[in-house]
């Protein structure tokens, strides 16, 4: 049954306000970047006329905002993985027609009409969703209203609406669609949306909302204004400080819709979506397809939000939360800052490398080589002396020059494995032959000496005595290092550099190579290196394969 509509003056007044209106909606240019976020896959339904048989002259009237807003969440929860939400399935435009009529009905929100307009009262939406949730839910869920007045903490509802949104719960709030106020200077609310997001850039505490207008050809996406005019060039932000005046018949109100139970997050995220659903400046998957959402921005007054952000919490096909970070608080979001890290505010890049100036650090790569294969000496017990010498360079592989002055710090260090036996379970026998390392800038010729010692490991520290530009090197004299072996033993023998410096840290650098000498281990099937009781599983596991009794001796 649908309730006759009250004959009070005052809720009349209330409906006049609640008119459906579409506009041409623009946006305008961008602002300073701030901290924000998007709920992204909220379906964003939109109010569907009702017809009854012998109610209105049978033009039906608006299903009226409340059920709408309400039925978006349920139709949320239900693309994140919580069943029994939804009633029946869709109409002809891919609406929940059902669902969003039943919960008018006087069980739920009771909706009361005029057959022009139609209104749902501050406590029976929240008490109609509560009860709807107790009968349908496969998963419990508390619903509450969170009055908002002249007196009430906004700092409070600003973090707890923030909370909501990062965790991947909309809410729904009860505000003044058109942003009008009276003539003394108070709003009264008129109108329930769903919030999907957040902003603060500029000191803004600003609200994005779903406000479920539209029609079957088209529905409203993420709005950041209320809509006093079709332009929306100059309309006010919704914040969350705006309140009715004390006398007003109905307040602001923000709704919180909380599981008990976190849902999983697997495997849903589809159905339920209107097939005119923008939430996307691109297509409707662009999030999920290259991990970079761009916003549909056609109805938001700030166009800085198509910068985009790659930081999607809790994704779950195209459903998640998309959050903007100003990390270094320069005024430019992180995946558009050429300096993420840095505050750098005007964004300078001399180079044009997408590096600001401020942190293109240059880039340091050790080019370490085997000037040849390694020489062998036979000793009289039967072993060798294996000799290795490297050729050792420091690139500038970036596009700035490692200015003057610069601290620099090679390390090449020699370990030799093999098997217990040929007593090669730790390095051994290392020597390094003492003498003078130079360093010269390719092309150049030599510029300094210094000397080393023979450690168990050649450390060469130099400061660069002149800018070392991009694409040149500083290169140092030949390393030698030796080792005696056992050839008839599983050996094997690498050489690690390490690059080091008192730059900043450097961007894409490559600092460390790792070469192989000598490896007879390979050979050996490297059987010490595994434990016998995993080669034993891994070949019983064959089928009708029958294990060599002296082969398992062997490796046991």
């Amino acid at each position: 049954m649908i309730k006759k509509l009250s004959k009070k003056v005052g809720v009349l007044i209330i409906f006049l306000l609640l008119i459906q209106s579409r506009f041409d909606l623009r946006t305008v240019s961008g602002q300073e970047a701030g901290e924000r976020a998007i709920i992204s896959g909220v379906p964003q339904y939109y109010q569907p006329p009702i017809t009854i048989t012998g109610s209105c002259d049978g033009e039906g009237f608006p299903a009226g905002c409340g059920p709408t807003a309400g039925a978006s969440i349920l139709g949320w929860w239900t693309r994140r993985g919580v069943s029994g939400l939804m009633l029946g399935g869709v109409d002809e435009n891919g609406l929940p027609f059902d669902t969003i009529f039943e919960l008018g009905t006087g069980q739920y929100m009771d909706r009361i009409t005029d057959c022009d307009q139609t209104a749902v009262l501050p406590d029976q939406f929240s008490g109609g969703l509560q009860r709807w949730f107790n009968d349908f839910s496969s998963t419990s869920f508390t619903v509450t209203k969170h009055s908002i007045s002249s007196g009430s903490d906004f700092d409070s509802l600003w973090s707890m609406l923030k909370n909501e949104i990062i965790s991947g719960r909309p809410l729904v709030y009860l505000y003044r669609a058109d942003g009008d106020e009276e003539a003394d200077g108070y709003r009264y609310a008129t109108h329930y949306a769903v919030v999907v997001g957040y902003d603060e850039s500029n000191g803004l505490r600003n609200l994005i909302i779903q406000a479920n207008w539209g029609s079957g050809e088209s529905s409203s996406g993420y709005m950041n204004t209320y809509r006093s005019d079709e332009s929306y060039s100059n309309n006010e932000y919704i914040e969350i400080d705006h309140y009715a005046r004390p006398a007003a018949w109905i307040n602001y109100n923000l709704y919180t819709i909380v599981p008990d139970t976190a849902p999983s997050y697997a495997g849903h995220g589809d159905g339920w979506l209107l097939p005119t659903t923008e939430y996307h400046s691109t297509d409707p998957y662009d999030g999920v397809q290259s991990d970079v959402f761009i916003p549909d921005t056609s109805l938001m007054r700030d166009t800085h939000w198509t910068c985009g952000t790659d930081v999607l919490l809790l994704k779950d096909n195209n459903c998640f939360v998309a959050v903007w970070n100003d990390y270094d608080g320069d005024g430019f979001y992180d995946l558009e800052d050429n300096c993420p890290e840095t505050d750098n505010p005007d964004q300078n890049d001399s180079d044009g490398d997408d590096i600001g100036d401020l942190c293109d650090y240059p880039d340091l790569e050790l080019d370490l080589n085997y000037v040849s294969g390694y020489q062998e000496t036979k000793l009289q017990d039967g072993r060798s002396r294996l000799v290795f010498t490297l050729s050792v360079a420091v690139v500038n592989v970036g596009t700035d020059p490692v200015p003057a002055g610069s601290e620099l710090t090679v390390t090449i260090a020699q370990d030799v494995f093999g098997d217990d036996e040929g007593g090669y379970d730790v390095s051994v026998d290392r020597t390094f032959r003492n003498g003078i390392a130079s360093l010269r800038l390719a092309g150049q010729e030599a510029i300094q000496y210094m000397t080393y010692n023979p450690f168990e490991h050649v450390s060469i520290s130099f400061f660069l005595p002149s800018d070392l530009d991009p694409g040149y090197s500083a290169i140092l004299t030949d390393q030698v290092f030796s080792a005696i072996v056992d050839p008839e033993d599983c050996v094997l023998i690498t050489h690690t550099g390490n690059i080091e410096d008192d730059l900043t840290t450097e961007l894409n650098e490559d600092n460390s190579v790792t070469l192989t000498g000598y490896d007879t281990l390979s050979s050996c099937g490297g059987i010490m290196e595994l434990d016998p009781s995993h080669i034993l599983n891994d070949y019983s596991q064959i089928p009708d394969h029958v294990l060599d009794d002296e082969f398992v001796m062997d490796i046991a």
